[in-house]
């Protein structure tokens, strides 16, 4: 049930099913209620913001065994000690579930895991009801900036093969983007969001990443280089064809398409499609 809870949740704050850009998936929730709570009361989000990688999440200690499988050790691999917020599964061989995770989508999970511990600690006083713990977010009224990543393919068989491509390189895009010293944040929304087929025959699907700027502002020059890099690796794909276009510009909120602003029920739908597929 505190799985549901936390999966339910998550979803209604976009950060569930988008893995392939960081996101939580299936398998890394089952081991977040094994936790010891930190406050009475309080079992659904027991202490997530504070996660660090001395004290990974597991619900099984990590075995080896000499039969040529590895298992999740920052100790013996490097790329594992790069890993920000692991959650191990329980199986053999043990692995980082969560190791998508980047440094914009595990700050985004520990500040909606600090909401939520607010608000279960009001409910639990009863100085607030059980359905506000699930009021849905509205990701595209949280953040000014966004960068949208417009994708068209002349071919329609290819454009499912050609969206996936690019979602796939979405995490590499933000780690470039986390690098910039203006940008706090950059956190992806889970999934593509079609253009209606009257809007544009130039655009077929966006992906969307919303940008939070330091004090000074996001400037132009801040973003050739991670924009010039994601392009170059999606044009060096080996299954890239002339059909297939990519245009990436930044958005303020007042900018972005107007469909993008449907009622947050059309839009919880293409989330969950997308979670699925």
């Amino acid at each position: 049930i505190l799985g549901k809870v936390s999966e339910h949740l998550l979803k209604r704050n976009w950060i569930f099913g988008g893995r392939v850009v960081g996101d939580f998936g299936g398998t890394d929730l089952p081991a977040l209620p094994k936790r010891p709570p930190e406050h009475t009361g309080n079992e659904i989000f027991p202490g997530l913001q504070s996660l660090e990688m001395a004290n990974p999440v597991k619900i099984a200690s990590i075995k080896e065994f000499p039969d040529g499988h590895s298992v999740w050790n920052p100790k013996a691999y490097p790329k594992d000690r790069t890993h920000l917020m692991p959650i191990i599964t329980p199986a053999y061989p043990a692995m980082n579930s969560s190791f998508n995770v980047g440094a914009s989508s595990l700050q985004v999970l520990k500040t909606e895991f600090s909401v939520a511990l607010a608000k279960c600690l009001r409910i639990e006083g009863a100085r607030q009801p059980w359905h506000t713990l699930f009021e849905p977010a509205d990701f595209f009224s949280d953040y000014e900036l966004f960068l949208q990543i417009d994708l068209y393919c002349g071919v329609p068989d290819l454009l499912a093969k050609w969206q996936s491509r690019v979602e796939s390189r979405i995490r590499v895009f933000v780690a470039l983007l986390e690098k910039q010293p203006s940008v706090v944040l950059a956190r992806p929304f889970p999934g593509a969001i079609p253009w209606p087929a009257s809007t544009s025959a130039l655009v077929s699907s966006s992906f969307f990443l919303a940008l939070q700027p330091r004090e000074e502002a996001v400037t132009h020059a801040d973003l050739v280089f991670p924009i010039t890099e994601f392009q170059n690796t999606l044009l060096q794909w080996a299954q890239y064809t002339d059909s297939m276009r990519i245009y990436i510009r930044a958005v303020t909120r007042s900018q972005l398409p107007p469909h993008v602003h449907n009622e947050h029920k059309g839009l919880l739908t293409i989330f969950q499609a997308v979670s699925k597929a």
